[in-house]
């Protein structure tokens, strides 16, 4: 609760996923479990500090395109000119994201 009220910019998802990598530290101690107590009074919790980075696309799948686009130049031009893409598989919309933000004008998602 205190991470979500402290980084309300970041989802309840993303706080846990930060807390498990220890990307959350606790007077400059890396907490990794999301039910950790932080301290016996509650109005002293501690120096909460996230380490993480605001990542570039919703999923690690949005990453993984990028690092294919970066691999073949070609294709990375004629997403950037303003391809229409489909993303077969549609899950958690990394993939949609990375294209739209290369330059793709349409991304359609199955």
């Amino acid at each position: 609760d205190i991470c979500a009220t402290r980084f309300p910019e970041h989802s309840k998802s993303a706080l846990q996923s930060f807390i498990a990598q220890g990307k959350v530290l606790v007077d400059g101690q890396p907490v990794t479990k999301a039910g950790t107590k932080l301290a016996d009074d509650p109005s002293k919790p501690g120096q909460v500090v996230l380490t993480a980075e605001v990542p570039r696309y919703v999923s690690r799948a949005g990453l993984k395109l990028e690092a294919a686009l970066e691999a073949f130049p070609d294709l990375a031009h004629a997403v950037a000119r303003g391809a229409v893409a489909l993303d077969s598989g549609l899950s958690t919309g990394g993939f949609s994201d990375c294209l739209r933000q290369y330059g793709a004008s349409r991304v359609y998602g199955v």
